[in-house]
């Protein structure tokens, strides 16, 4: 989507960067990533998605035409944009609460294991459902919509986003505890690894 966002004229490299950054609370932004990795990595795997899952996981003809180019991404030599920030984490946020909602509407992972794998696999700060709650359902599904609009309909917005934000729901529910009773012992399962378990206020 860092591509995208840069073929489409959203943003400059380096705004869309600090923007992967400070959005995900990630300590690498999308270009320093692919740069660190290698863009082959990113493009390959982009394409691999699109055969496997259709048009809206088609690579961003930006990542091809740089991945051609066996150059690396030139970020730090634009500028950061104030007034483009809120377009960029706009479009991310869409990408990523979509994909998420996708995947737990799939039966592919739950919401807990989907922000676990975001932060423990990516090393990322926030998760896709910790950002949907940030935002709330009903501008969550905004965000999603918008997003598949501006795919021109080939992204798939999950049908339990929508009946959530039409029931009026404002938050996706994350269960981190769980209570089991076994006889006459009673057993409270914390499932949260990512901090070794640890209690908060949450909890």
């Amino acid at each position: 989507e860092a591509a995208r966002l840069s073929g489409d004229g959203v943003a400059s490299l380096a705004t869309i960067e600090q923007v992967g950054r400070d959005l995900f609370g990630a300590t690498l932004g999308p270009f320093e990533l692919m740069n660190v990795t290698g863009i082959p990595i990113a493009f390959h795997a982009e394409s691999s998605l699109h055969r496997a899952f259709g048009a809206a996981y088609a690579p961003a003809p930006k990542l091809e035409e740089q991945f051609r180019s066996g150059r690396p991404w030139p970020w730090k030599e634009t500028a950061v944009e104030p007034e483009r920030i809120a377009a960029v984490r706009e479009r991310f946020l869409g990408l990523t609460i979509g994909i998420a909602t996708q995947l737990v509407e799939e039966g592919v992972a739950s919401a807990e294991a989907t922000d676990r794998g975001a932060v423990v696999g990516l090393r990322r700060r926030f998760g896709p459902f910790a950002l949907l709650n940030q935002v709330g359902i009903p501008e969550a599904l905004r965000l999603v919509d918008a997003y598949a609009r501006d795919r021109s309909g080939s992204f798939p917005v999950a049908a339990a986003l929508r009946e959530r934000a039409e029931r009026g729901e404002t938050a996706w529910p994350m269960r981190t505890v769980r209570v089991e009773r076994h006889g006459p012992v009673v057993w409270v399962l914390l499932d949260r690894p990512e901090v070794l378990n640890s209690l908060n206020s949450d909890v």
